[in-house]
């Protein structure tokens, strides 16, 4: 038996958040990490396929705080000279997926599953 909606207890994106919440997200600056986190940014957007304009386009954009921090800082003549760095030393992930062949003891699901 489920409680009238006044009565039940708020969960998920109904309840409020609460200021000592152990999984509320937070940023904080780290002094002279500016560099290294730039860079290992630029790698990780790299490597799941973004382009180098791309990439720069995030730094651009202010809604990525982190990486339009160092965009206003350095500029774009040096944002863009250490995205072409980064990539230059950062090699590809390529995948490759095979589909087995069919077990013939396997089911419909279990290969959808897949």
């Amino acid at each position: 038996m489920t409680k009238p909606a006044d009565k039940r207890r708020a969960t998920g994106a109904e309840k409020p958040t609460e200021s000592d919440d152990p999984m509320m997200l937070s940023a904080a600056y780290v002094p002279g990490a500016l560099d290294a986190m730039s860079e290992a940014a630029v790698q990780e957007f790299s490597q799941i396929g973004m382009s180098p304009e791309r990439i720069f386009q995030l730094f651009e954009s202010p809604f990525f705080t982190g990486t339009h921090r160092y965009y206003r800082l350095r500029g774009e003549a040096a944002t863009r000279e250490m995205i072409a760095r980064v990539l230059e030393r950062t090699p590809a992930i390529s995948y490759r997926v095979e589909i087995a062949e069919r077990n013939c003891y396997q089911t419909e699901e279990e290969i959808n599953r897949v």
